[in-house]
């Protein structure tokens, strides 16, 4: 008989990393490949809920650019950085055809993540994930 390795380990995070954990967690499982900037969108309408897509685009665009210029402070010697709500948009068509994003029914430029991933992003938070590693069968 197999011998099991339990692990066991306890972590506290911000909302945001709750939300980041699960989206990667779900991705990662379903072999889905997204770029640093999908993830942050991600975990931007994670923290948003259900939201216009040009506001949203518009709101983390902003907050991307900000954070960009806070790095450009440090060293003015290179050139002053962009964000655009289009990168925002190109990120949320691919997560949206990743089925990791919907559009309402009833109006299409509404979005939010897809309630089919369960992924919990309000009140506190505890995931109780499992992972079986079984070496008995062929991996990939």
């Amino acid at each position: 008989m197999a011998k099991l390795h339990l692990v066991e380990k306890k972590v506290r995070m911000s909302k945001e990393d709750i939300i980041r954990y699960q989206i990667i967690t779900h991705c990662y499982i379903n072999h889905i490949t997204l770029s640093t900037t999908d993830m942050e969108c991600l975990v931007f309408l994670g923290s948003y809920g259900t939201i216009e897509l040009t506001e949203f685009c518009k709101i983390v665009a902003d907050a991307r650019l900000d954070e960009k210029l806070k790095e450009w402070k440090l060293d003015t010697s290179k050139k002053r950085p962009e964000a655009s709500p289009q990168t925002v948009r190109n990120s949320i068509n691919k997560a949206e055809k990743s089925g990791l994003v919907v559009k309402d029914s009833d109006n299409k430029r509404v979005i939010r993540i897809n309630p089919d991933l369960k992924i919990q992003t309000e009140g506190v938070v505890l995931l109780d994930y499992k992972f079986l590693g079984d070496d008995t069968e062929k991996s990939i």
